[in-house]
């Protein structure tokens, strides 16, 4: 079934349609933006809880050996009652993440073993701080070296792997949204380049077409060809009524031709025919009549049987009837003369007009190229308006994922400054440790010196462990500089990011403005692309208007032409009948009429 829709109608459909193409892909897309930001928070709840299970763990580890080298009573004991508060962070660390939604069966498995490695080590760890009070350090060594050093590494390893994973599934998750938009975008392309064929097959079949029908109909008129009823635009929009209308004012215009070319047949019928009579009359038949019409010249012909009729009564009358009728034709043929002069100058006004009529038609013709011209650039505009946005949209788009990189590189840093200030206590453990051996080597040489020959050999051992602990006390110091100046530039990375955060975040506000004052700028040029299309179609309708005009006023050009054509010859008759009326007088003259009485 064909629908009759006007052109306002079928555009206001096309743009509908538009529109709603346009919604379905912002609610795609922000349906894959809102997936994005819960992969993207799920991701750090995972590196949270992994980076406090490791920073437990570190802490159970380092906990023991400080432990037993920490001369201080209170630090010990410190150490040992945080001992089960590490063991709980990591056990409730390794359970939250375990009800974390969407865990791949690799991290399941593989928090699995993390979980059985962690509760091998702490099923002995604690046993070790009583053991070790009672002095049993041969047990407590094979511990360390058989149990609990074997499942710290396998738990930390563990909880590295996990780590490994979760960055793995959000790369590959962030890859597949990313696959997705790609082809939302192809698709959303392929279904707006069929929508602007689609829109160019309809230009073309419902208004250029036609109008060239049109146009090529109304040339073939205006050669003379004959308008059939099956020609034209049969449409119901706008294109069908104007061609309803010039489809109307062309057949008025043929009907008012064939009328006056019949009228103009049967007058020179009538005129020929009153001349036959004319012409029989002068050869002085009376029993002539002429042919009597309904037209004006109907008139004269009952005029000339009128006076036939007579003239065989009161031929004394002729003589003074023929010289009325020469004074007449005399007068007839000076107003023809001034009617002929008058027709020429309205044949030259006539000229002229079409002159400039056919310029101002050329004019409006350009006028309304001008304006296609105009409207096709100010859809260039629009589409270029649209890239713009969508640049300033990606740009906006791309400071916040730089914003959020920077973000988290800010928080690793941070880790990195902690993992220094652990090193820094390790670094000092081991410097005490240093020095106690070296306390120990100066005893162990003391002791060797009373002891005589005996001793010597124990004292060469001791001057190498002294030796050896200055050494370590040297390198633990040359660490501790190196621990310093890593945590001195790594606050001023924290301050350089913080700085680049702010910097980002003046970008984004900057291409946010941007982005609004591209959509102002969007809407003034759909604003400007709308009345430029009204400018085009109201010179189209002024280019046919003119085009009407002209044809009209050519057609009264040609009305003109034969009008004086037809004055012309009825000069001509005119001439002749006084010619007649002249033969008449000196007929009747040769006749010998009575006195009148």
């Amino acid at each position: 079934m064909k629908l009759n829709l006007t052109i306002r109608t079928k555009v206001l459909a096309g743009f509908s349609l538009l529109l709603l193409l346009s919604a379905v892909f912002a609610v795609v897309a922000t349906w894959q933006v809102n997936t994005f930001q819960r992969l993207q928070a799920l991701t750090e709840t995972k590196f949270s809880i992994i980076a406090q299970a490791e920073n437990s763990v570190w802490e159970l580890r380092s906990g023991f050996p400080l432990y037993m080298t920490s001369p201080d009573a209170k630090r010990r004991q410190s150490i040992k009652d945080s001992n089960p508060k590490h063991i709980r962070d990591v056990e409730q660390g390794l359970q939250a993440y375990s009800e974390l939604p969407n865990l791949t069966e690799e991290e399941a498995e593989k928090l699995k073993q993390t979980r059985a490695f962690l509760a091998e080590y702490v099923a002995k760890q604690p046993l070790l701080f009583g053991m070790f009070d009672e002095g049993k350090v041969d047990e407590v060594q094979e511990i360390r070296l058989k149990w609990t050093t074997p499942g710290a590494i396998a738990t930390v390893k563990g909880i590295t792997d996990l780590r490994k994973l979760a960055q793995k599934n959000n790369e590959e998750s962030i890859a597949q949204i990313h696959a997705t938009a790609n082809r939302l975008m192809g698709l959303t392309g392929l279904l707006l380049a069929l929508l602007g064929i689609g829109t160019a097959l309809y230009v073309y079949r419902g208004i250029s077409r036609p109008l060239q029908d049109l146009q090529n109909t109304v040339e073939r008129v205006r050669a003379g060809e004959e308008l059939k009823e099956a020609e034209g635009v049969k449409s119901q929009d706008e294109l069908g009524a104007i061609w309803r209308t010039v489809h109307g004012l062309l057949k008025e215009r043929r009907d008012a031709q064939l009328k006056a070319e019949t009228e103009n047949d049967r007058l020179n019928q009538s005129v020929i025919s009153i001349l036959e009579s004319v012409h029989q009359l002068s050869q002085r038949d009376l029993t002539v009549k002429a042919p009597v019409t309904e037209d004006v010249i109907g008139t004269v012909s009952d005029s000339i049987n009128s006076l036939t009729a007579e003239t065989s009564k009161v031929l004394q009358g002729v003589s003074q009837i023929a010289g009325h009728v020469a004074q007449a034709s005399d007068k007839v043929r000076t107003q023809a003369e001034m009617v002929s002069k008058t027709a020429a100058d309205e044949r030259t006004s006539v000229g002229k007009m079409i002159e400039s009529l056919t310029n101002a038609t050329q004019t409006m013709n350009q006028v309304a190229e001008l304006a296609e011209q105009s409207n096709a650039s100010a859809s260039k505009a629009t589409a270029v308006t649209n890239t713009a946005l969508e640049t300033v949209n990606g740009t906006v788009k791309g400071m916040e994922s730089i914003r959020e990189t920077i973000a988290e590189t800010e928080k690793r840093i941070k880790r990195l400054g902690e993992r220094s200030q652990e090193i820094s206590g390790i670094v000092n453990l081991i410097n005490t440790i240093s020095e106690r051996t070296h306390v120990l080597a100066l005893n162990a040489s003391m002791q060797a010196a009373v002891a005589g020959e005996a001793g010597r050999g124990f004292a060469v051992v001791a001057e190498e462990v002294q030796r050896l602990a200055e050494s370590s006390r040297t390198a633990t110091q040359q660490i501790s500089t190196l621990v310093n100046n890593i945590q001195l530039e790594t606050n001023e990375t924290i301050s350089t990011v913080n700085r680049t955060i702010g910097q980002v975040v003046q970008g984004s506000e900057q291409a946010q403005k941007a982005g609004e004052q591209m959509r102002m700028t969007q809407q003034i040029t759909g604003e400007l692309v709308a009345q430029v299309k009204r400018i085009a179609e109201m010179s189209e309708q002024q280019r046919e208007m003119s085009a009407n005009l002209l044809a009209s006023v050519q057609h009264i050009g040609l009305s003109t032409e034969r009008t004086a054509d037809q004055i012309s010859a009825q000069n001509r008759e005119t001439e002749s009948l006084l010619q007649s009326a002249r033969r008449l007088v000196e007929s009747v003259n040769v006749f010998k009429l009575p006195k009148m009485a």
